[in-house]
């Protein structure tokens, strides 16, 4: 079984979640942080999915070049969450080139020292990246893997033959997805757990 889903931050305002979830978003994950701290859409829009009963997950774009910057980055989504529930867990964003610089190795140590952070915190952590990363510089960690992979003529169009096909927990299919209670475009996602 699988579900369809969206992730949002900030670049899509503050959606209208009552109509999200009639069009039929089964889940969401939402931006809670960047470089300049807590996403200015995130209580907006955590509000509004645990208002329509919409499983959630939060991720964070990582900018860490070292362990102590990871564990740092995990510490402040750990303070914003504040023990908050999460359905679909926490999810690090690694997709930065200055991260792929430094070698897959120092990537993945990076990625570790966020993910036990957030473990020792209560919630599930997972890795989002595009399917070059997974292959090239961080696949194979003991974590759930969300990857992103769509067509150059990307039109919100779910095509299945692209499918990354290396064991993920989700898919993004598309970042030019239109959502009933959203203007303009947004990430849509398949999910291959049902979250109830």
């Amino acid at each position: 079984m699988s579900m369809k889903g969206i992730d949002v931050s900030s670049y899509q305002k503050k959606p209208d979640w009552a109509k999200v979830k009639k069009s039929g978003v089964r889940f969401a994950i939402l931006r809670i942080m960047n470089s300049k701290g807590k996403d200015t859409s995130f209580e907006h829009n955590y509000k509004g999915c645990r208002a329509e009963g919409i499983p959630v997950g939060v991720y964070r774009f990582s900018y860490a070049l070292s362990e102590a910057q990871a564990r740092a980055e995990a510490e402040a989504v750990l303070k914003e969450l504040a023990g908050r529930d999460l359905e679909m867990g926490v999810w690090l964003d690694l997709e930065w080139s200055k991260q792929r610089a430094l070698g897959k190795r120092k990537v993945k140590k990076i990625a570790e020292a966020f993910m036990k952070v957030i473990r020792k915190g209560g919630y599930e952590c997972g890795i989002y990246c595009n399917r070059d990363w997974y292959i090239n510089v961080c696949g194979g960690l003991n974590a759930k893997y969300w990857i992103a992979r769509y067509p150059a003529a990307d039109n919100g169009t779910l095509k299945s033959g692209l499918k990354p096909h290396l064991g993920e927990a989700g898919w993004q299919y598309s970042s030019k997805g239109k959502v009933s209670g959203i203007a303009g475009n947004v990430d849509l996602d398949i999910w291959y757990e049902e979250k109830t």
